[in-house]
């Protein structure tokens, strides 16, 4: 690019224009020469004259009127040794752009005095153009104005604000200069600069662009395009293990264990606290080891970093778009990378300037340039301006060449003190190592994607694969895919595999509804993951190979195998399936070394001990793969001990049998298929071939004969549902008969709201599929055969039926318009679906409340029985207030006009219990008063109803009827046995002068499965009356029940109850009987001192925490008082709060108990006893008590006798007593 300035029309001196940009340079020996003491490396081409030709030339462009800033600047240089043109005027006839345009030709360094006038001309970006084109020139930039702007020259040097620091700037310029062009003889220097500018460019190219041409994508366009690393990648984190330091080999080691412990936990939570950018840890530490799981994109970050650094030296004004590179260091670092997996390891690998020329001489210098640029990077490394990167460090495959290279590493780091480090390695590969890299290196792991991560690659992605009109929507397919299902979700946390999902959908247009579609071709792409690397593997030959050893993995339940596993597995393929002559290409052990080394399906996982010695073990990259294969070979008919007679629904059926415990959030008794063929056998329906649908479906849903069915009927239902929702190519029949199977097996544990059991996440697969409005109206119908007892079917339909409401609030609002207009549909099971659906929407907050809505919901409670139930279900949710759960309140809130209403429907519409207890949470006391009928009419229903029901019915009647024992009586003669005991406790709990009488009854019932719970409610009751008939009962008792009696007995200071307890104390097993010592405690009998003390076996100091010491300070032994004394005079206030309680619990009084919690609900935590109970904790604790003030005030004081209490009241605390 010439960048002359317009010449003079007449070889005469003339006065410069306004701004005109003035050239310091070569002219002849007339022109005034600031000249350094020192050689250096000058520019390609002849020397000047009156210049030193062993001299660098260095030129200077300025603003007219400027000349004496450029000899400010010049001084400094010339002392550097450098050789400073400096020129004072244009002579007749010369040419400022000529000579511009020369010096730049020659590769001269040019300095730009940056001011609002040199700038105002644009001639310094004509400048600037025109360096761009010459590998030789570089610019470099004096901020000499706080106001010229100089960011956007796409510069060579970081601009130095002379207006700031004047001697710093000049001080950076120099150094800038000194690194760029050395002293020197300027032909040794000029070749050294160009083979720094080639290695520069080939590097960006390795590490900027990203081939994709081996790759099954079917995309030519994409295929061809050069794609960029810098569009594409993701900002990765990690986590700091292991601190820089010396760490000793035992604690190494632990931690490494604890590393790899971690690997295999899928979607395992990361703290915001614990995720770091490699650039901040960099950053803090200068050197790492940064270790991960194949396909975490280690290697991808070290191109990165690499790009990075290369766009910042050339100073590309991409360089400043990067993903996260303002984290890196602040500094201009020449990148230097060796891949491990490239080294030479038939020869020595040698000292590290071997390495770097060996790395060159593969780049395509010659062995003379390679020489030459390994002494620069060595230099560089010395000096700190060359970052190393070693990529792969396990992927030396010989151990003895692999532990020399650590130790070499470990050099370089005591050598190069300046220089910065990156090692990268596999945490198994670096486990195995029997030498690792200790001193001074930070070990870091890189840590799984975030669901914002994907999304950021999909848009990234996107830009660069999809043409410009598609990207948007795109990009909304893409990351709705990504997130699709929670298998996927997992799937994608790895940034290869995330890759291979964008890649597949490249591939076919979208991602492929079917997973076992989607999953052959992720096979596919992995397969040739790295076929730039070693030579391709044909399919033929892997697959067939894979799924046998998928099969043979998931038939021994496990995820990994040894080598010699791995092996055989291959050497037994061949054997059994001699006429898959593709298999036999390579060895096993070769195929083994090629699957691991060329794909990135089969990894390296570890090693284990096996007879005597370490040998590695291996795993697919993901479990998902084995289970695609392994239901693969099933179809295909490749697996270990095939039996050519029995067909695919044969085997199927043997496989489906095996079951085991499922037990989610606490729900045992759940079983599943076993988790090692689930969701095998399910890829494996959707594999299969037409014909074979119907057969394996059936299969699957059925017991074998002689199976236990008790145990594998609900397995096999649950697993047969979930297959459909994959929508395989099933017949009407076949996906009845399994959706009738999975109704039948549905229980009141399931249809709870949230999908966790099995049969819920079956239901909710099958929710989103053309089956899902089958199912949701087989579960309505069979739920009204028995509206009572079949409440988890009601349940589950409304899970699935509320699962299809859109997302959007438009969409939202739609939906709940329609189901609002099928509650007025006569067909008893389209309204009640409606209802059903409303409810669960309510009940995850998400209904709107529209206009008839809420009539609608009303209008059912008066039809038949499954109408009402669910009615008043979406009723209950709408307001959100479930009695017992914390939750805001729904979009409706009644009045007393729709309590009354809602009051008259229970009196007067003869709705069932269900009904009636969904009702109930919107009554209060108010409206129940005004009601006199309620009472009666919630008995009727509580006697109607099942215990689970008569439960709630209890709490609601409780709430809203205190007192009212009169309408329950009556059910204490009921014929049932469980409503006459439901109907005892509820008296209990009224506490009503009846429930003694009441709960006595039941200990004379034949049936006992209630006694221990009436004796537990006599206890509660503390009517001493009862301690007659309980004496009685205790001789012919044992176990729980007889320890209940006594304790029950203790809690009523019934003093015969001594030496019973003292016999169950003799018997005491820690907190099995927990209750003994309190019960003495009450008793209060110090004959129980010695017994308590033999069985505490310790001598003072006592822990107060302790029950037995808390019996102890409650029956007055020094040694345990002292404790609690020491206790509640404490610096901690958990520890004073924890010692209070050990005693508050042990207050006979309820009352008592509830003063001395700290939320007043008889409860721990106890109040600090260092707190001042002030006259407005009277106040409140007399509201919640329903007590007057004087009694809860006169109770805190004679409270206070006995443990030290701070009463605001009283001028001074009296001396507490001895507890």
């Amino acid at each position: 690019m010439d960048v002359r300035a317009p010449s003079p029309a007449r070889r005469t001196r003339r006065p410069h224009s306004a701004g005109e940009v003035r050239w310091h340079g070569p002219r002849d020996s007339r022109r005034h020469q600031v000249r350094g003491s020192g050689g250096g490396l000058g520019p390609r081409g002849e020397s000047t004259p009156a210049g030193d030709p062993l001299m660098t030339r260095v030129l200077i462009a300025h603003a007219e009127g400027e000349e004496d800033l450029a000899a400010k600047i010049a001084g400094p240089i010339a002392q550097a040794g450098y050789e400073v043109l400096h020129y004072g005027t244009i002579l007749v006839g010369e040419s400022l752009g000529e000579e511009a345009s020369k010096a730049i030709a020659e590769g001269s360094p040019v300095v730009l005095c940056g001011t609002v006038a040199a700038l105002g001309t644009g001639w310094a970006y004509r400048v600037v153009l025109a360096a761009r084109g010459h590998s030789g020139a570089r610019i470099f930039a004096l901020q000499m104005e706080k106001n010229a702007y100089l960011d956007m020259l796409t510069l060579d040097h970081k601009v130095a604000r002379y207006w700031e620091d004047p001697g710093r700037a000049v001080s950076e310029l120099v150094a800038a200069l000194s690194r760029y062009y050395p002293p020197g003889a300027p032909g040794d220097r000029q070749v050294l600069h160009d083979l720094d500018h080639r290695y520069r460019e080939i590097a960006l190219r390795t590490c900027d662009i990203v081939d994709l041409a081996n790759l099954p994508i079917g995309d030519r366009d994409l295929v061809t395009k050069e794609l960029l690393l810098r569009s594409l990648y993701v900002s990765l984190r990690v986590s700091v293990d292991i601190p820089p330091g010396v760490v000793e080999a035992e604690d190494l080691e632990h931690r490494l264990l604890e590393m790899e412990s971690r690997r295999g936990t899928e979607g395992r939570p990361a703290d915001s606290g614990t995720r770091h950018s490699v650039g901040e840890r960099l950053q803090a530490s200068k050197r790492l080891v940064v270790l991960g799981d194949p396909g975490s994109g280690k290697s991808t970050m070290l191109r990165w970093i690499a790009t990075a650094y290369l766009l910042r030296l050339r100073s590309d004004p991409d360089w400043s778009q990067l993903p996260d590179v303002a984290t890196l260091p602040d500094a201009d670092l020449l990148p230097l990378l060796i891949r491990c997996r490239e080294l030479d390891e038939t020869r020595d690998l040698g000292s590290l300037e071997r390495i770097i020329r060996q790395n060159l001489c593969t780049s395509g210098f010659s062995d003379e340039e390679a020489g030459k640029l390994t002494g620069s990077l060595l230099d560089g490394l010395r000096d700190g301006r060359v970052l190393l990167l070693i990529d792969g460090l396990d992927e030396i495959s010989d151990p003895a060449a692999r532990a020399r290279f650590c130790r070499q590493i470990d050099k370089i780091h005591v050598a190069y003190p300046k220089s910065s480090i990156i090692v990268t390695s596999r945490i198994v590969g670096y486990k195995e190592m029997g030498l690792r890299i200790t001193r001074g290196f930070e070990h870091v792991t890189v840590l799984d994607l975030t669901p914002e991560d994907k999304d950021d690659f999909a848009r990234r992605w996107c830009v660069v694969a999809e043409p410009l009109p598609r990207q948007e929507l795109a990009t909304r397919q893409l990351i709705s895919d990504i997130h699709s299902t929670d298998r996927i979700e997992r799937l994608t946390g790895n940034p290869m595999l995330l890759t291979t999902m964008a890649l597949v959908k490249k591939k076919v247009g979208k991602l492929p509804s079917r997973r076992a579609d989607l999953y052959r071709e992720a096979v596919d792409v992995l397969l040739n993951w790295r076929s730039d690397v070693d030579e391709r593997i044909d399919r033929y030959e892997a697959l067939p190979q894979l799924q046998y050893l998928a099969y043979a993995m998931c038939e021994a339940g496990v995820q990994r195998l040894r080598e010699d596993e791995v092996v055989d597995a291959f050497e037994r393929m061949r054997r059994d399936f001699p006429k898959v002559r593709d298999a036999r290409r390579h060895s096993p052990m070769s195929f083994l070394r090629l699957l691991e080394r060329r794909t990135g399906i089969l990894a390296e996982s570890g090693l284990v001990r096996h007879q005597g010695r370490l040998v590695p073990v291996y795993e697919f990259r993901h479990l998902t793969f084995q289970e695609y294969l392994a239901g693969l070979a099933l179809v295909e008919g490749r697996y270990p001990g095939r039996d050519v007679e029995r067909s695919l629904a044969d085997q199927v059926a043997r496989l489906a049998a095996r079951t085991g415990s499922e037990n989610p959030l606490g729900f045992v008794g759940d079983r599943a298929v076993s988790e090692a063929w689930r969701e095998a056998l399910r890829l494996c329906v959707m594999s299969c071939n037409d014909d074979d649908v119907d057969s394996v479906l059936r299969a699957i849903a059925r017991p074998l004969q002689g199976e236990d069915a008790a145990v594998t009927a609900r397995p096999r239902a649950v697993l047969a549902c979930s297959c459909l929702s994959d929508e395989p190519n099933v017949s009407e029949e076949v996906a009845g008969e399994i959706l009738d199977r999975f109704v039948a097996e549905v229980t009141e544990k399931d249809g709870l709201g949230s999908f966790i059991t099995t049969a819920d996440r079956a239901a909710g697969e099958v929710a989103g599929c053309l089956w899902g409005s089958q199912l949701s109206r087989r579960l309505v119908t069979a739920w009204l055969g028995d509206v009572e007892e079949r409440m988890g079917m009601a349940g589950l339909a409304a899970m699935v039926l509320g699962s299809t409401v859109p997302d959007d609030e438009p969409g939202a609002k739609n939906w709940t318009e329609n189901q609002v207009g099928l509650l007025r549909e006569p067909q008893t099971e389209v309204a009640a679906e409606a209802a059903l659906a409303l409810m669960h929407v309510a009940f995850k907050q998400r209904a709107p409340l529209i206009p008839g809505l809420v009539p609608g919901l009303k209008a059912l409670l008066r039809r038949g029985p499954g109408e009402a139930v669910a009615g008043a279900w979406a009723l209950g949710w709408l307001t959100g207030n479930s009695p017992g759960r914390v939750r805001p309140g729904g979009p409706w809130t009644t009045t007393p006009e729709d309590r009354a209403e809602l009051a008259d429907v229970i009196t007067t519409a003869g709705v069932p219990p269900q009904a009636v207890n969904f009702l109930l949470w919107h009554i209060d006391e108010p409206t129940a008063a005004a009601c006199p009928d309620l009472a009666v009419a919630v008995m009727r229903g509580f006697a109607a109803a099942d215990h689970k029901t008569r439960a709630a019915l209890a709490d609601h009647f409780v709430r809203v009827c205190p007192g009212m024992d009169d309408p329950v009586l009556p059910l204490t003669r009921h014929p049932k046995a469980a409503v006459r005991a439901d109907a005892a406790f509820l008296l209990a709990r009224l506490n009503s002068t009846a429930a003694l009488d009441a709960l006595l009854a039941l200990l004379t019932d034949a049936d006992d499965s209630r006694w221990m719970q009436a004796v537990e409610a006599l206890g509660t009751l503390g009517d001493t009356r009862a301690a007659g008939p309980l004496l009685a009962l205790l001789p012919d008792s044992a176990g729980r029940l007889r320890t209940l009696i006594a304790i029950t007995l203790g809690r009523l200071r019934e003093p015969r109850a001594l030496e019973p307890l003292l016999e169950l104390l003799s018997e005491f097993r820690g907190a099995d009987l927990h209750g003994v010592p309190q019960a003495l405690a009450r008793l209060g009998d110090p004959r129980a001192v010695g017994p308590l003390l033999r069985v505490l076996g310790t001598d003072p100091p006592f822990d107060p925490t302790d029950a037995l010491v808390a019996a102890l300070a409650a029956l007055g032994e020094p040694g345990a008082v002292a404790a609690f004394r020491g206790a509640m005079a404490s610096k901690d206030a958990e520890e004073r709060r924890e010692a209070l309680w050990s005693l508050a619990r042990l207050e006979a009084e309820a009352t008592d108990r509830t003063l001395l919690s700290a939320d007043l609900d008889g409860e721990s935590p106890a109040i600090d006893p260092r707190t001042v109970i002030s006259t407005r904790a009277v106040s409140k604790a007399a509201a919640a008590l329903a007590l007057p003030e004087d009694e809860i005030r006169a109770r805190y004081e004679r409270l206070a006798q006995r443990y030290p209490l701070k009463l605001s009241w009283l001028r001074r605390r009296p001396k507490a007593k001895t507890p």
